[in-house]
């Protein structure tokens, strides 16, 4: 993703240079910063915008900080040489600091060195990295996670957190609110949570399963949405429960919140519906155990969420 590979190199080119500017004062640039590749003279970005690279890996053999921006993922994620592994350790115990964005954690994973550590990536791809690489302690709430040098942050725009820490690290904290302050750039206040799709698509082959999410995710607002979906799907009750967990990953009363809870944020969004009438509306007769709920699994208030999510077309002429 072209943002996340450009953006962070406007800021880090910028850091002492567009602060002193403004200020009348000479510039001091705190970041020497080179674009690197893997293999040929450019980078190809998913949306088809080409940027011409003249450095090499091979070419860079000292550096304090390696930026790794997002990759779209596909099947099992980057396959590296072992010579481009070799260098990233090389560089790693040389104490250099190697952070990835978004699905940048992917191509981190492939170099080895999210080996048994903490790491985490865009909210919608945890769970295949942690398939991918079982040893890695996916942490699924933080925008940052950092262990023993290796820096992982979360979906897209959180490159904006990720480089303020890095120039806070290495600049200071005054530098580092400078540069904030110069681009607008605001450090995210919520957990990925917040910003995550209560319910995500799962792919097994249990039609009689698939045929039960199918009729809850159209009755999640029936009581007896669950017993319904028993009662339709032909299997005794306890194969279904068993069944369900072993194909959806969940239980069937988990899925049924996450379809409640999903439905509740579109009509926090779209509508000026009270909690009360949307809670009814989506299956729940007590408001407020409804909002305990919202609040454990999306990490805001209901109020919180519509003021964050709700149009933001009404603009002051």
């Amino acid at each position: 993703m072209p943002s996340t590979l450009a953006g962070p190199m406007d800021v880090f080119s910028a850091v002492g240079v567009s602060w002193n500017f403004i200020n009348a004062v000479a510039p001091q640039p705190f970041f020497d910063v080179e674009m690197v590749t893997e293999c040929g003279n450019k980078i190809k970005c998913y949306n088809g915008i080409e940027v011409p690279v003249k450095t090499y890996w091979q070419d860079i053999e000292q550096a304090d900080l390696i930026f790794i921006p997002s990759f779209a993922i596909l099947g099992a994620g980057p396959k590296l040489s072992e010579d481009l592994i070799q260098w990233f350790h090389k560089m790693a115990d040389n104490g250099a600091i190697i952070a990835s964005v978004c699905t940048g954690a992917f191509f981190l994973s492939a170099t080895g060195l999210l080996e048994n550590k903490r790491a985490t990536t865009h909210w919608a791809f945890q769970k295949q990295l942690k398939t991918q690489n079982p040893s890695i302690d996916v942490v699924s709430e933080q925008i940052i996670v950092e262990d023993k040098g290796i820096i992982t942050a979360g979906g897209g725009s959180a490159w904006h957190d990720l480089v303020l820490f890095l120039i806070e690290r290495f600049a200071g904290l005054e530098v580092a609110n400078q540069t904030a302050k110069m681009f607008l750039l605001d450090r995210h206040e919520n957990p990925q949570a917040s910003y995550a799709a209560a319910y995500q698509p799962t792919y097994h082959n249990d039609a009689a399963i698939e045929k039960s999410q199918q009729w809850i995710s159209q009755n999640y607002s029936n009581s007896g949405a669950i017993n319904q979906a028993i009662e339709k799907s032909g299997l005794a009750e306890r194969t279904f429960y068993r069944r369900f967990k072993q194909a959806v990953g969940i239980t069937p009363i988990k899925f049924l919140q996450q379809i409640r809870i999903e439905q509740s944020k579109l009509l926090l969004e779209k509508t000026e519906q009270g909690m009360d009438d949307i809670a009814l509306q989506v299956g729940y007769e007590n408001a407020s155990s409804f909002r305990r709920l919202f609040k454990h699994e999306v990490q805001l208030l209901p109020t919180e969420y519509r003021k964050k999510f709700s149009s933001g077309m009404n603009i002051n002429n």
